[in-house]
């Protein structure tokens, strides 16, 4: 819901979009959007990818193939049923807490899917050229930076600025809860968000700054 109030607003006034990691069984839940609020965002142009149907945590990593694929299928059904398929991004898999494993990635490639959200990071930038999957099916790998009530706005602007200077690529700036005060490890205060919202839109002039449909059809075109 932090998603809904606090950043589309804020990224609209900005002519900013973004990306949201969709768990099936929580939309429309206490803390969670409502399928009117997510297709407000994709008709705004955020990209809506699958998440699993159940976000469990240290389960799927060591699960079969068989009961990750069923996770996965579910949420991505889910995401055709309501048609939010612009761009292929119901094929975009994001793995709850970026746990991995054989099976998950095998899973993955049965379900269909043509990118993965990587836990790692290519350098200490944390920044990706287009990649060349070396995983069956050709699932693109892709990092992205997990923001905490650790990072501090300077910190995230350091992250832009390096991308930048380099000329290179990162997968996103992660967000999970935005909402002051950040209490828990995976919030991230109102003040940092729109700080780090507001020095995106002035180096918009020099960069793009793409749902991950939007980029991984970029790094289609180059492949």
């Amino acid at each position: 819901e932090s998603v809904y109030d606090e950043a589309f607003p804020y990224m609209a006034a900005r002519g900013l979009v973004g990306t949201i990691g969709v768990i099936s069984s929580k939309v429309g839940t206490s803390g969670f959007m409502t399928e009117a609020q997510l297709d407000e965002l994709h008709d705004a142009g955020w990209a809506l990818c699958n998440h699993t149907h159940t976000h469990q945590q240290n389960v799927l990593k060591s699960a079969t193939q068989a009961a990750c694929y069923d996770e996965i299928m579910a949420c991505q059904e889910y995401l055709v049923s309501k048609g939010w398929t612009r761009d292929n991004e119901h094929l975009f898999f994001f793995a709850p807490y970026g746990e991995w494993s054989a099976n998950y990635l095998a899973a993955a490639v049965q379900a269909g899917c043509i990118m993965h959200r990587s836990t790692i990071h290519t350098n200490s930038s944390y920044t990706s050229d287009p990649p060349m999957s070396d995983t069956p099916g050709n699932l693109f790998p892709v990092g992205c930076i997990g923001l905490t009530n650790a990072w501090t706005l300077a910190n995230i602007t350091d992250r832009i600025d390096r991308i930048i200077s380099g000329g290179r690529t990162t997968a996103g700036l992660l967000y999970h809860n935005i909402v002051t005060p950040a209490s828990a490890g995976v919030d991230t205060t109102v003040a940092n968000f729109q700080g780090a919202m507001d020095y995106c839109y002035r180096r918009k002039a020099v960069c793009d700054f793409p749902t991950i449909s939007e980029l991984y059809k970029k790094w289609d075109e180059v492949a």
